[in-house]
């Protein structure tokens, strides 16, 4: 089973799929911005709340000011890796999805994985290297 469908919470959102049929349906227009790929599966995406989107833009502008000139910050954007095109997010009601992206980060040699809880006001980091 892929490692990330053994999480309950997750193998309730997903449909079975290879990367070259996931690109498929993305270049027909079939796939919407409402799901993400994950090892071989369509996730559904929770919909961002309002707080959800605060965190989101309160951290961007935050870092954006911090950041070094030659440095560039994105915001939410996939990133290809492997069979899956995980999207980070600010965990408002998505945490066990989130955790469960932390192997498929793990396993592409990032370094750093930080799920920001906002139900609960902290920072969970999670060092890979």
């Amino acid at each position: 089973m892929i490692a990330a469908l053994e999480n309950s919470e997750v193998r309730k959102h997903a449909v079975p799929l290879t990367l070259r049929q996931y690109h498929t349906l993305v270049n027909k227009g079939t796939i919407t911005n409402d799901v993400e790929f994950i090892e071989g599966a369509l996730i559904e995406k929770i919909p961002m709340s309002p707080l959800h989107e605060f965190i989101i833009l309160e951290l961007f502008e935050l870092i954006q000011r911090h950041l070094l000139p030659n440095l560039i910050l994105r915001k939410e954007a996939p990133i290809s890796i492997e069979n899956s095109e995980p999207e980070p997010e600010i965990s408002v009601t998505s945490h066990n999805i989130d955790f469960a992206k932390a192997d498929i980060y793990a396993r592409a040699q990032i370094p750093e994985y930080l799920i920001l809880d906002a139900q609960q006001c902290r920072a969970v980091k999670d060092l890979m290297a």
